[in-house]
């Protein structure tokens, strides 16, 4: 005991007894001070997510397009007030008895199948069954209050009406909102017995996913930290030496740190508790384990965890926009680089202004009569007629792209917000026959556009100007010259201006390649190319056979970019698209050997926490010599 305080007065005198003691008081998120154990810290890989793993984009809300499609649309306009989607978070008012928003929404009905849409990649009900949210819910006290979970089978499910397939959860006692409290929900859509309508594993695949966090709660507000569908499989994170007792676990997130609740009332076996992380985003975070019942307590335990993002790839060589370009193969890209990219603009102000192309609609109520479409709709008819320089056969291009942004608070595709591509082909000692495309939904703000021409709903021609023309033709059946492309980039019927910008538009070729030569291939990463260990495929059907051939790699020459190293690749016009091609990383395909076909490529990544599998969207013609 005298040695103990003699060491003791050594400290103080040398003042660093303060400061071993001074990191151990810890303000506390609500304001308390805290004593908090020698905190752990680890790394544990992230569950298996289906907006992760299929559509390359998690529903972490770090932009508006996680819930921007059909948010507020017209059959119940402003369901949602206050709407903001910032740090990460999504928050919003209930306006009137009802909210919704759709992770993941089918596609526009009228309109062509777009990547990022469930009609173009649908939920494996079987594969993908744990939903999760952390969401925060402010409602009346006095009142019990449930979120729900919808889904439907086709883009017709947004249609109450609609007798397709639908389904959706009821009084689930998983889902009782906790009134003014972060709290990480969880449904099992696989065996929960509260659900109506159709059952989640009475269809093999679900194409609409949609979430009502507030019912019958008028000016309630709520707001969304994370969506996660998950397929159910545990990781479990072992947390140790814990005291005897009932706890909740919390989980700190952000700046400042909001404090999610992610398992109550949970009783440590010897110490020991095993902790489901499947349900948690990807990120580092502050972890407190309380007593039950006291968020405000000292914590018994604490520590920080990181969950390690699964690799994201994304193929932008080969993709839809990176083969041969018709417009670019013929001496004047689509680039809006200059006035004669756009021949002629009707019913609309256009200009071109830094590789910009901005046209403004009018609202309809503002044009003139002979701008204005035949349709009970009364639509404005705006026109933009590209620059078609050499007539031609155009069946050997699969795909349309552009980038675009439009103007506005939400995307309204049922009040025209729209786009329309038109072609003229030709006939002899005959008017051409014109032919239209269906709708194409557009979004608010920047993103690029993609349509598969050769898909068979998005090739087939919406509409057809004369009769004796030929019907229903698709796209690659065409046999006759096309010697005009036409643009509509609205069908305004709102009140208000249409305010469009066009950045590029493509029409592209599969790109080909002969036998033996080396095949560059690009991709985008989420996390540094160090430390992920990456296997390539070719194959013939990436949904059912994605690693059917194995990739032979080929190492340049020594002048040439070595292998993963950033190589450009240059057509003949460069122009911003191109930042979609270069990629993060490049590796060459040995294609020697390869028979001649088409192939898409497919890469295995793993970082030693987790493994994902990633196709591109194109393929790549391998011709003989």
């Amino acid at each position: 005991m005298k040695k103990f305080w003699s060491i003791y007065r050594w400290l103080w005198s040398c003042g660093l007894l303060v400061w071993m003691v001074f990191p151990l008081l810890v303000v506390g998120a609500n304001g308390s001070t805290e004593q908090p154990l020698t905190p752990e810290a680890t790394n544990i890989g992230e569950g298996k997510d289906f907006a992760t793993q299929v559509l390359k984009n998690p529903w972490d809300m770090a932009e508006f397009s996680d819930i921007s499609q059909w948010i507020n649309h017209a059959v119940d306009p402003d369901l949602i007030g206050d709407l903001r989607v910032a740090n990460g978070v999504f928050s919003g008012r209930a306006n009137g008895n009802y909210t919704d928003f759709y992770p993941l929404f089918p596609g526009y009905e009228p309109g062509v199948i777009l990547p990022g849409t469930g009609a173009y990649s649908p939920i494996s009900s079987s594969e993908f069954g744990c939903f999760y949210a952390a969401m925060k819910m402010d409602v009346p006290s006095n009142t019990t209050y449930y979120y729900t979970v919808f889904w439907g089978k086709d883009r017709s499910a947004i249609n109450e009406k609609s007798p397709t397939p639908k389904g959706w959860t009821s009084i689930d006692p998983a889902a009782r909102i906790l009134d003014n409290l972060w709290n990480l929900y969880r449904l099992d859509l696989r065996n929960t017995p509260y659900q109506e309508g159709d059952r989640w594993l009475s269809e093999p695949a679900w194409q609409t996913l949609r979430v009502s966090p507030l019912i019958n709660a008028p000016n309630a507000t709520f707001a969304v930290d994370w969506i996660r569908l998950t397929d159910c499989a545990p990781v479990i994170h072992t947390l140790q030496n814990l005291p005897s007792g009932t706890f909740t676990l919390w989980l700190g997130a952000g700046t400042p740190e909001r404090q999610i609740r992610v398992a109550a009332d949970f009783s440590p076996t010897n110490g020991r508790y095993a902790w489901d992380i499947q349900g948690i985003a990807p990120g580092t975070y502050n972890y407190y384990v309380r007593p039950a019942g006291n968020p405000t307590a000292t914590p018994v335990s604490q520590g920080q965890i990181t969950i390690v993002p699964r690799p994201i790839i994304r193929f932008v060589k080969p993709s839809p926009f990176s083969g041969p370009d018709y417009s670019t193969a013929k001496g004047d890209p689509w680039d809006m680089a200059n006035d004669g990219d756009v021949l002629l603009t009707w019913c609309a102000n256009g200009s071109i202004d830094q590789g910009v192309f901005r046209v403004v609609t009018r609202a309809v109520n503002q044009l003139p009569a002979n701008c204005i479409g035949s349709s009970d709709a009364r639509e404005a008819d705006p026109q933009l007629f590209l620059n078609t320089p050499i007539p031609q056969n155009m069946t050997s291009y699969r795909y349309l792209s552009f980038r675009h942004n439009i103007q506005g608070a939400w995307s309204v595709p049922e009040k025209g917000m729209i786009v329309r591509w038109m072609w003229a082909v030709e006939r002899p000692e005959k008017l051409p026959c014109y032919y239209v495309s269906r709708d194409i939904a557009l979004d608010v703000g920047w993103h690029t556009y993609t349509i598969d021409l050769y898909d068979l709903w998005n090739g087939t021609p919406a509409q057809v100007n004369h009769t004796d023309c030929p019907q229903n033709v698709h796209w690659k059946d065409q046999t006759g010259t096309i010697s005009m492309f036409r643009l509509d980039p609205n069908e305004n019927i709102t009140s208000t201006d249409f305010v469009q910008e066009f950045d590029w538009i493509r029409l592209t070729q599969v790109e080909s390649v002969q036998r033996g030569v080396p095949y560059r291939m690009a991709m985008k990463l989420n996390k540094p190319e160090t430390g992920l260990t990456l296997n390539f495929y070719y194959t013939t059907n990436p949904v059912t056979s994605p690693k059917q051939n194995a990739v032979r790699l080929y190492t340049p020459a020594t002048s040439a970019p070595a292998i993963g190293e950033h190589a450009v690749y240059i057509p003949v016009t460069v122009n911003r698209y191109l930042d979609l091609i270069t990629g993060d990383v490049s590796y060459y395909w040995d294609t020697s050997g390869v028979a001649a076909g088409q192939y898409y490529l497919c890469v295995e990544a793993g970082d030693g926490y987790n493994q994902s599998l990633s196709c591109s969207e194109a393929p790549v013609q391998i011709i003989n010599p």
